[in-house]
C-alpha cells in the first residue's frame, strides 16, 4: 500500500522520507522504503502485501483471487466469494507431526480425500503406503498420479482397508502416465468410463461413490508435454458431462497457480471457475532443487460450502508435497458408523444339502395337508439346518460387499 506521512528514513537509501511522500510499509518488519526505491531494493508484493527484500523469502506465497474482492471496506462480498477465499486463505502446508496434531480432531464424522503425484508406483508406492500409516487418521479416498503403472499390475499394489480403481497407461508412454484411486472398503465405487480419459493431453479416471446422495470423484494427471490448450478443451468436455452435485476433482494439472500473468493460468482459472469448479489448495505443491516452488497440484469441488479444511503435507515421496480436503459429506453420519449386519444363517453347501434332504423325507412320509402346515415345517427344518447358535456381527454388508464384482463383470464381457 502507498501511503504518505511524516518524515522517515528509507531502509534502501537510508535518505529522509520528506512529508507527504509516496512510500511502502513492509508488512512484517513496518521497515519503510521510497516508492522510487521499490524495485532497486528487489522488494515484492506477495499475497497482495507489500514485503522488503528481507523479510520476502520467509513469506509463503498463497493464491487467491478472490482475497480482493473480500474487504469488507471496499464492497459488501457474496457469499460463495467469501467461502472460496476463505478456503484458499486458510489452506495450511503440514508437517505429519503438525498434520496429526492439528487436523486429526476435523476427521470426526467428515470425509476426507488426498493426493499424492507418486512419480511411480515400483519405486516410491512402498514409502508412500508407510507415509499414510504415520498419518493418526485414515482417508476414506486416495488419488494417485505418475503411477507409470496399467490395469494389469494395479492388485500388486494393495492398501490394506482399501478398493483400488487404476486406470491404464497412455501407450507410448512408459514414464509420466497413469492414474488411480482408492476408496475405503465401506464405499461402493462404480467407473464413471464416459468421464475417464486417457490421451497425450489429459489422464482421468472417475469413480461415483454409490449412496442415496452419490458422490463423484475423479484423478487427473496433465502431462507436461501434452497440448496445454486442448488439455483445457478436454478438461471443459469432462466437466460438462459431470454431475454438478458433490463432484471433487484431485490431480497434478501440471499449471502454476502462483504464476499470476501466465496465459495459461489464467485461462484454466476461467475455465474452473466459470463451470463452478473453484480450487481448495492454494500453497506450494512442488519444490524441485534449483526450481521455485510452485502450485500444480489441487483439488476443484462442486461443493466449496462444505469444505472444512485443506492443505498440504510434507512426504518422502516425491518432489510433489500430498494435498488433502477434508469435508462434510453425506457418505459418512453417525448412522453410518454404527451400522453393522447381523448373520443369522449360514447358507453354506454343506447346510443346505442338509436342509433339503430333511424337508424332502419329511415332504414324503407326510405331506402337509395345507400350505399353513409346510410353511411351519419348512421353517423349523431350515432352523434346524442353518441357523447359528449366536449371530455373528460383521460390517461387511451387500452394500459395501456386493455379490456382483469387477471381475465377475470382465469374465461377463
Amino acid at each position: 500500500m502507498v501511503n504518505r506521512v511524516q518524515k522517515e528514513i528509507c531502509s534502501h537509501c537510508l535518505k529522509n522520507i520528506g512529508l507527504g511522500l509516496p512510500h511502502f510499509e513492509c508488512f512484517n518488519c513496518n521497515s519503510i522504503l521510497h516508492a522510487k526505491c521499490f524495485n532497486p531494493s528487489k522488494a515484492q508484493v506477495i499475497n497482495s502485501n507489500f514485503y522488503c527484500n528481507e523479510c520476502k523469502h520467509s513469506i509463503s506465497k498463497k493464491y487467491n483471487p478472490f482475497k480482493v474482492m473480500t474487504d469488507p471496506e471496499v464492497n459488501d462480498c457474496d457469499p460463495c466469494i467469501q467461502k472460496m477465499s476463505d478456503a484458499l486463505e486458510n489452506c495450511r502446508s503440514y508437517t505429519i507431526k503438525d498434520f496429526n496434531t492439528h487436523i486429526k480432531p476435523c476427521f470426526a464424522s467428515n470425509c476426507s480425500m488426498i493426493f499424492q503425484n507418486i512419480d511411480g508406483n515400483k519405486t516410491n508406492f512402498d514409502a508412500f503406503s508407510m507415509e499414510l500409516n504415520r498419518l493418526a487418521e485414515k482417508f476414506k479416498i486416495i488419488g494417485l498420479a505418475e503411477t507409470n503403472i496399467g490395469i494389469e499390475e494395479s492388485t500388486v499394489y494393495h492398501l490394506e482397508g482399501y478398493n483400488c480403481f487404476y486406470q491404464d497407461k497412455h501407450i507410448n508412454k512408459a514414464k509420466g502416465s497413469g492414474v488411480a484411486l482408492y476408496l475405503k472398503d465401506e464405499l461402493n465405487g462404480v467407473v464413471n468410463e464416459e468421464l475417464s480419459w486417457v490421451t497425450k493431453n489429459l489422464e482421468t479416471l472417475f469413480i461415483t461413490i454409490q449412496h442415496d446422495e452419490p458422490v463423484h470423484v475423479g484423478v487427473l494427471y496433465r502431462p507436461p508435454s501434452g497440448d496445454s490448450s486442448e488439455a483445457l478443451n478436454e478438461l471443459r468436455k469432462i466437466i460438462e458431462s459431470c454431475p454438478k452435485k458433490n463432484a471433487y476433482i484431485l490431480g497434478d494439472f501440471n499449471i502454476n497457480l502462483h504464476d499470476e500473468n501466465s496465459k495459461l493460468v489464467q485461462d484454466f482459472e476461467n475455465l474452473i471457475l466459470g463451470l463452478g469448479l473453484p480450487p481448495l489448495i492454494s500453497t506450494s505443491t512442488h519444490h524441485k532443487p534449483g526450481c521455485n516452488q510452485s502450485c500444480i497440484d489441487n483439488i476443484l469441488t462442486t461443493n466449496i460450502e462444505n469444505s472444512i479444511c485443506s492443505g498440504t503435507i510434507s512426504t518422502c515421496i516425491s518432489h510433489h508435497h500430498a494435498v488433502f480436503n477434508i469435508f462434510n459429506s453425506p457418505l459418512v453420519s453417525a448412522e453410518d458408523h454404527e451400522q453393522k449386519h447381523f448373520q443369522y444363517y449360514d447358507y453354506c453347501a454343506t447346510n443346505v444339502n442338509k436342509f433339503v434332504e430333511v424337508l424332502d423325507n419329511e415332504l414324503t412320509s407326510d405331506p402337509p395337508e395345507d400350505f399353513s402346515t409346510f410353511f411351519t415345517l419348512f421353517n423349523h427344518q431350515l432352523d434346524n439346518a442353518c441357523k447359528l447358535d449366536q449371530p455373528k456381527c460383521s460390517k461387511r454388508t451387500a452394500k459395501n460387499n456386493p455379490w456382483i464384482t469387477s471381475g465377475l463383470i470382465a469374465s461377463i464381457n
